[in-house]
């Protein structure tokens, strides 16, 4: 196997392994409890269910301006790097097999040039603004039947474009800072299964009790965030 020293194969892909992509799917994967931290706030139907904390759907407020912008940026990306990333390691099967049809500069490394970051980001910023507009409640769930189909199509076309750019945005800026591992990076690898997989539970605890005890939103999130954490530490 021809191995360069800048570490690309001789019919032109990438040899090593891409740090970056690690750092994003863990980031990825950790945002999991900052989204999931006020889900009594955007489903208020589940206090309920955890009434034995002190809580009722009645009480849950309307969310703040600011934690509906924090929580539908990270819902807009995180399933699609996700997707994006799985589709980006099976090409890399594909060129290790020797397809010919992929041979050539990565087109990761494209993305990690500042000025393709810097228009990737203004499409980011600018979609996901107007995506927003159209949003009635978190997930538009609480729509009126006023809107119309227009507006309904609108929407979705931005938050798509808003998804894949945001997505592009951050494998292209994970992919530029983080060249080479270390033990943060393989911790917080490592440290991102178990907080996916045990995380939800706990959040939705820690959340309850704060809430019950009369917090205000931005205490509860991040409360809930740093608590979690924690605990999810702690089982890992």
């Amino acid at each position: 196997m021809n191995i360069q020293s800048d570490g690309y194969h001789a019919d032109g892909y990438h040899a090593g392994r891409y740090h970056g992509l690690d750092v994003l799917r863990s980031f990825a994967m950790l945002m999991g409890i900052v989204f999931h931290a006020p889900q009594f706030y955007y489903i208020p139907e589940m206090a309920y269910g955890f009434r034995d904390f002190g809580i009722s759907t009645d009480m849950i407020p309307e969310m703040d301006f600011w934690l509906q912008i924090l929580v539908q940026w990270s819902h807009s990306w995180r399933m699609t790097a996700f997707f994006i990333i799985s589709g980006f390691l099976a090409l890399m099967v594909f060129q290790r097999k020797g397809a010919a049809l992929f041979t050539g500069r990565h087109s990761l490394d494209k993305l990690r040039r500042r000025p393709v970051m810097l228009a990737i980001g203004a499409v980011a910023l600018a979609s996901f603004a107007i995506a927003f507009i159209y949003v009635d409640g978190v997930f538009g769930h609480r729509r009126t039947a006023s809107a119309s189909m227009s507006d309904a199509v609108t929407g979705s076309a931005f938050a798509a474009v808003s998804a894949l750019s945001w997505s592009f945005l951050l494998l292209g800026v994970t992919h530029a800072l983080v060249r080479r591992s270390n033990a943060l990076v393989r911790w917080l690898v490592e440290l991102s299964y178990p907080v996916y997989l045990a995380h939800l539970l706990p959040v939705m605890v820690v959340s309850a009790m704060l809430i019950g005890k009369g917090y205000g939103q931005p205490a509860v999130i991040v409360g809930t965030v740093i608590l979690t954490f924690l605990i999810s530490v702690i089982i890992y």
